[in-house]
């Protein structure tokens, strides 16, 4: 639940580039909606797309597929243990089942078939390079023929080919607790042509497909898994005990404590050396809900490195020369993201409800109070400069107290409403909540807050019991990865928002090749999400990593933990 674009991302679909084009004219804003354009980041001009009947192929793979060096083979040093403070716990080992979206340990633990690459730090432009799929073909629209990497094992010592590959796209699509499923509802079924090639059918054309694929642009679901492991020991065991091909194996998981991990000597992949990847021994993933514990152990050298520090330590970490402070300009968590029950409640068909709570909320004053300087105000949920349908003209909902009361009588509440606000029980949410209830108890909204842990919250936005629930959102680098959360159902709706025509257009949008079309399609999207106002949010910082000096090779890509831990090592 993390990560936003805030300049221009690319979206390569083999040579097929997709980014955000130029604004369009402003539309009307919804009752109490204020469409009053911000300023914007200037996107960049996107690269023409092939007609969808074109064949592409796409660049032969490399020895690595991540393109910036970590360092001359003369300077790495092998061995050492890196140690990472996460927030968030591992519900389950099986990472296509998974509702962590990205965890840092399934990158040492899994390969996908392709993944993003960041190709300039500034911009935060990426390409989608190969990884398990060597390269690729569009056939047809509705065809893509992929050649995979041969000699490739997992860390059981099965191997990985065409049988291997059909099994995980068959097992993402269809298995019943597939976190993925909607991801990849446009292919139809995946062909084994022989043993290092397979052919995907789709439904329809899809020009997010490739993309989708990657970790980056819908997080672990489509992590690659030993079948011959399954086959042995079932579901329930895996969860627990994970097989993939990544440069590290499993050794131990202590559930909301840490997960511990060695390195596998059998890993395909090269380093600057000349030697497997990884570069080091250990790596582990400490589960630390306090992110001023983070920040004390950081410091002390027991943790290595962590990712979206706060705004507040941001100054002592720059001073401190033991530690580096890497800023993402193009990426960076939302720190509110909001969602009225779309099942039942208060909210639950009061349209004038919703925007009375929406236009209570001062974004600014939430961004200067709590960003220390850095935060600024966030309008669209899930949309950011990257993102394509981003327009600034699209309605948004900025703070006006008297117009939130006024709306506040017309959902039929003169006298005010009490509701709950479901809150993941963290340091930064809860910090960020309360600010949030000061101004809506201000409207006359009056607030409850109600915490629970991370698994717990889930439970309860599963089961529908909330009036409306609070969580740090991210937005999507490709907006076709939005269906694991808003279709109807999906893995990651957490507030059960069910919406028709959101379906649909996603769906338009998903089919259509055409960037400018593709386009305008999204924007359409966007609209829709801000006239129904089952979703809202807060106020955004740019991201960040910081690690401890001795750690070389972190390299900034889409997504949490935001570098490749294959790459890093330790100068010490």
């Amino acid at each position: 639940m993390q990560g936003l674009v805030r300049t221009t991302g690319i979206i390569v679909l083999t040579s097929l580039l997709f980014a955000a084009c130029a604004p369009a004219a402003p539309t009307a804003a919804p009752s109490g909606a204020t469409a009053a354009p911000a300023a914007a980041p200037k996107a960049s001009a996107p690269t023409p797309v092939p007609t969808a009947a074109a064949k592409v192929a796409a660049p032969t793979a490399t020895p690595r597929p991540g393109e910036s060096p970590v360092a001359t083979a003369t300077k790495i040093k092998r061995g050492g243990t890196v140690v990472n403070a996460y927030q968030w716990t591992y519900p389950t080992m099986d990472p296509q089942l998974s509702t962590a979206s990205e965890p840092p340990g399934t990158l040492m633990l899994f390969n996908y078939l392709v993944r993003h690459v960041v190709v300039d730090n500034q911009t935060g432009r990426s390409e989608v390079k190969p990884e398990l799929a060597e390269s690729w073909e569009i056939v047809d629209p509705k065809t893509i023929v992929m050649k995979l990497r041969k000699g490739v094992k997992f860390q059981d010592g099965s191997d990985w080919n065409a049988e291997v590959a059909k099994w995980n796209l068959d097992r993402i699509r269809t298995h019943p607790k597939s976190a993925g499923k909607v991801q990849v509802e446009s292919i139809d079924n995946v062909e084994v042509v022989d043993g290092s090639t397979i052919k995907i059918h789709l439904k329809q054309p899809s020009a997010a497909i490739l993309a989708l694929l990657s970790r980056s642009a819908g997080g672990v679901t489509k992590a690659m898994i030993s079948k011959a492991a399954i086959d042995k020991n079932g579901d329930d065991y895996f969860a627990n005990n994970p097989v993939g091909s990544g440069p590290m194996k499993f050794t131990r998981w202590v559930r909301d404590d840490r997960l511990e991990l060695e390195r596998w000597d059998g890993y395909w992949e090269m380093g600057e050396d000349g030697k497997p990847l990884p570069y080091i021994d250990k790596f582990v993933d400490r589960f630390i809900q306090d992110a001023s514990v983070t920040q004390v152990e950081l410091k002390a050298g027991s943790v290595s490195m962590t990712y979206n520090v706060e705004g507040k330590d941001i100054a002592a970490i720059k001073a401190n020369p033991d530690l580096v402070y890497q800023e993402l300009p193009w990426t960076g968590p939302i720190y509110l993201t909001l969602g009225f029950n779309g099942q039942k409640g208060p909210f639950f068909d009061n349209l004038k409800l919703r925007q009375a709570a929406l236009t209570a909320i001062d974004r600014q004053s939430m961004g200067n109070t709590l960003g220390f300087g850095i935060g600024k105000p966030w309008y669209y949920p899930a949309w950011g400069p990257g993102t394509p349908g981003y327009d600034p003209s699209v309605p948004k909902y900025e703070y006006n107290l008297d117009k939130s009361k006024q709306l506040l009588t017309e959902a039929g509440y003169p006298n005010g409403i009490d509701i709950g606000l479901m809150v993941i029980s963290r340091s930064e949410e809860i910090r960020i909540s309360e600010i949030l209830k000061s101004m809506w108890d201000k409207a006359n909204i009056r607030t409850t807050l109600e915490t629970w842990e991370r698994l717990a919250w889930i439970d309860k936005s599963r089961n529908g019991n909330f009036d409306v629930s609070f969580w740090r959102g991210n937005m999507t680098l490709e907006p076709d990865a939005l269906s694991n959360s808003y279709v109807c159902g999906a893995a990651g709706n957490w507030n059960n928002w069910c919406s028709k025509q959101m379906e649909a257009c996603l769906a338009e949008g998903r089919a259509e090749y055409d960037v400018k079309k593709r386009n305008d399609i999204y924007k359409r999207c966007l609209t829709i999400q801000q006239e129904e106002a089952y979703m809202g949010s807060g106020f955004t910082m740019p991201g960040n990593i910081v690690y401890r000096k001795e750690v070389k090779g972190v390299e900034p890509q889409w997504g949490t933990p935001l570098f490749y831990p294959g790459h890093i090592w330790l100068d010490k």
